[in-house]
C-alpha cells in the first residue's frame, strides 16, 4: 500500500512538472512570437522617420 502511494506521488509530481515546463516553454515562445511581431511592427511604422533623418544629415 505505502509503496503504491509512493509510485503515485511520484508520477503525479512527474506529470505536474512536465506539464509546468510545457506550458513555460509555450508562455516563452508566445512572448517571443509576441516581441518579434511588435518590433518588426514598430520597425516599419519608424521606416519613414529613418528614411528622412537619413536624408536630413547627408
Amino acid at each position: 500500500m505505502h509503496l503504491h502511494l509512493h509510485l503515485h506521488l511520484h508520477l503525479h509530481l512527474h506529470l505536474h512538472l512536465h506539464l509546468h515546463l510545457h506550458l513555460h516553454l509555450h508562455l516563452h515562445l508566445h512572448l517571443h512570437l509576441h516581441l518579434h511581431l511588435t518590433i518588426r511592427r514598430q520597425n516599419e511604422s519608424l521606416k519613414p522617420y529613418r528614411e528622412i533623418h537619413c536624408k536630413k544629415f547627408n
